[in-house]
């Protein structure tokens, strides 16, 4: 009896463990959750075991978000959002339908360094030779932006009582960053007033680090020449209890954590230009002003000198007619030169100058200046014999 039940079950034994091989196609798209828009290059692996999925999607390097896909039996890349398995294959000792046809599930993995992983969260079940519509998957992107608001600002007040202003001279300087990939971003910029920095970074839920900016190379746009020294018109300067000290490092922005952020970059003046107008009269009559009688500008105190010796101008008469007309006025002096600051401790520099009208005998006038004005009027009031 054993010599005939052991042939039978060798035949039964090699119809139950028949292999079969079967194949078949899907096809799907991927698409931004928040704008619609179809996601080009999503790396999308393919499975016909769930625990493989979800093993490899255990894998993912939440640190650096970075995905490898190791158990997969096919992967495949996004094009205009479009994704295709024309053919893969399965393997199945119980197939529904015998030799002739087969259905299997499929699971998916999708991942993009913008976007993170999903693995889909439905079951595809597929039939052998034909191709399956899988519809679209959402991706939400991980990264983010955080906005850094620069201004630069001039000191205005004195001293004792600082103040500030917006400045508008333009100052170039150089701007660097990591950017979510870990590339260093570097752009030069020239900028008056506000610069807005836009970083970007990951922002999945769990790495939130917003990176930090370092500006460098930050000078005035705006130079003069000392004698054989090049002067910016703004010095970069730091407010450190209530007292200016010259900054010279490089200025780094941290995030605080809200939105967007100001942060302030403080400058002092080292030159300045004016330009003085008036009248030489005789008396206190502000009718008969002296015509061809040239004013001159010369230095009073030490706060202060000169590009070089100011040229001087000559009175002369209004263009217009009539009793108002008005003689003896000038204007202009002091446009031809640069002013340069040689005292650091007062914000803005308050000198004197002398204007002085080519008559013998005539006394010199003191005027006071400052730095942050630029027009100034006077009239000479001279004696004639």
């Amino acid at each position: 009896m054993k010599k005939f039940l052991l042939p039978i079950i060798s035949i039964l034994l090699i119809f139950t463990s028949c292999s079969y091989t079967f194949y078949g196609g899907v096809t799907g798209s991927v698409a931004d959750a928040e704008t619609g828009n179809p996601i080009d290059d999503v790396l999308v692996a393919l499975y016909t075991d769930e625990t493989a999925r979800d093993e490899d999607f255990n894998d993912y390097d939440e640190e650096n978000h970075n995905f490898t896909p190791s158990r997969q039996i096919a992967v495949a890349k996004t094009t205009n959002g479009q994704y295709s398995f024309s053919k893969f294959y399965w393997n199945t000792n119980d197939s529904d339908f015998g030799k002739d046809a087969d259905v299997t599930n499929v699971y998916l993995n999708f991942y993009h360094k913008d976007y993170g992983i999903v693995k889909s969260d439905k079951i595809f079940t597929i039939s052998s030779e034909s191709t399956s519509q899988l519809g679209t998957t959402e991706m939400k992107s991980i990264i983010d932006t955080y906005t850094y608001n620069v201004n630069f600002l001039e000191v205005t007040g004195s001293e004792s009582s600082l103040d500030t202003a917006r400045l508008d001279s333009s100052i170039q300087f150089r701007y660097s960053y990591k950017d979510y990939r870990g590339v260093n971003q570097v752009q030069d910029a020239v900028a008056t007033g506000t610069f807005p920095i836009t970083v970007t970074y990951y922002n999945d839920g769990k790495t939130t680090e917003i990176p930090s900016v370092t500006l460098s190379s930050i000078e005035s746009t705006n130079k003069e020449v000392k004698g054989t020294e090049t002067i910016d018109q703004f010095t970069r300067v730091s407010i450190e209890e209530g007292s200016l000290t010259d900054a010279t490092k490089d200025v780094v922005l941290n995030a605080s954590g809200v939105l967007s952020q100001s942060d302030n970059i403080y400058f002092k003046k080292n030159y300045f230009t004016i330009s003085i107008s008036g009248q030489v009269i005789e008396s206190s009559d502000s009718v008969n002003g002296i015509n061809n009688v040239a004013v001159s500008l010369s230095e009073s105190d030490d706060k202060i000198s000169f590009s070089s010796t100011p040229q001087a101008v000559y009175t002369h008469s209004e263009s217009g007619v009539g009793e108002n007309r008005l003689s003896g006025i000038f204007s202009g002096l002091g446009s031809d030169i640069v002013i340069f600051i040689d005292d650091s401790t007062s914000y803005p520099v308050k000198a004197k100058v002398n204007v002085s009208a080519g008559i013998e005998e005539a006394t010199p006038v003191g005027l006071d200046i400052n730095s942050n004005q630029s027009d100034y009027s006077i009239t000479l009031d001279v004696t004639t014999t």
